[in-house]
C-alpha cells in the first residue's frame, strides 16, 4: 500500500535542464506555445524513507498532522529513480514530511 499510494506533483518544464540549476536556461515561449505538463510520483514509502529513514511507514504514518515539503527542482528530476535508486544530483526533487502533532492515544 504504501509503495503503490502516494503524491504527484504536477508540473511545467520551466527550464531546460543543462546539468545543474545554476546552468539552466528559460524555455523559449516565444512561439506561444506553453511549456508540456509532467507529474512526478513519490509514495508514502518514498516519503517515508526521505523524511525519517530511521522508521517505517506505517509506524511514521500512523496518527498525527503533516506538513508536506517540496523541494529541488523538477528540472533536475526526482531524488528516487524509477528503479528506487537514489539520484546523486545536488538539487534534486523530493517530499518530505514533517510531522506537526500526534494524536492522543
Amino acid at each position: 500500500l504504501y509503495a503503490s499510494d502516494g503524491v504527484t506533483i504536477q508540473h511545467q518544464a520551466v527550464f531546460v535542464d543543462a546539468g545543474s540549476p545554476q546552468d539552466a536556461s528559460p524555455v523559449d515561449a516565444s512561439d506561444g506555445a506553453s511549456p508540456p505538463s509532467t507529474g512526478t510520483f513519490f509514495s508514502l514509502a518514498a516519503i517515508q524513507d526521505l523524511s525519517d529513514p530511521s522508521s517505517v511507514p506505517d509506524l511514521f504514518f500512523g496518527s498525527g498532522a503533516y506538513v508536506f515539503a517540496i523541494l529541488g527542482s523538477p528540472s533536475v528530476g526526482p531524488i528516487v529513480n524509477a528503479d528506487g535508486s537514489r539520484s546523486t544530483k545536488p538539487f534534486a526533487l523530493r517530499i518530505v514530511a514533517v510531522r506537526t502533532r500526534a494524536t492522543a492515544n
